[in-house]
């Protein structure tokens, strides 16, 4: 995310055509997602002089959830289902949701034409996104990212 951030940033007179950007980003440690987030926003602030640019980042290190969120009351006469506790937006920064991009629900939001998606992460991850953006008319690329 933080190459193609940069490209925009720095070609973004050379890109005419290009309106939108959204960006989803799951990543497995929160703390991966604080330590890049300054640069991720700088880059994202460059953007936003001349294009839209909507940034959703993903934490699926699910046991993070059990550490950081109070426990759940329910409501009166009523309970808490454990799906709702992994919709939750977690504490402190709004576009950081807990657990896996659903990309059913997110790629159904994007409209127009000419719709890419870049795709890098785990062939799980790859898999669902392409299945989804595929279904949608979207245009595909792929990497892989692996120490």
């Amino acid at each position: 995310m933080i190459s193609i951030l940069e490209y925009i940033a720095t070609n973004i007179a050379v890109l005419p055509k290009l309106k939108d950007v959204t960006f989803l980003w799951a990543a497995r440690d929160k703390a991966m997602i604080d330590y890049l987030k300054g640069t991720i926003d700088g880059f994202a602030s460059t953007c936003a002089r001349k294009v839209r640019v909507s940034i959703q980042l993903f934490d699926t290190g699910s046991s993070r959830l059990l550490d950081i969120l109070p426990a759940p009351v329910p409501p009166p006469g009523g309970a808490i289902e454990m799906d709702d506790i992994f919709d939750m937006a977690l504490p402190g920064d709004p576009r950081i949701s807990s657990g896996r991009p659903n990309f059913q629900k997110l790629f159904a939001t994007i409209r127009g034409e000419g719709v890419g998606c870049y795709v890098c992460g785990p062939a799980s991850l790859r898999e669902l996104a392409v299945k989804e953006a595929s279904k949608r008319g979207f245009w595909v690329h792929c990497e892989t990212f692996e120490f």
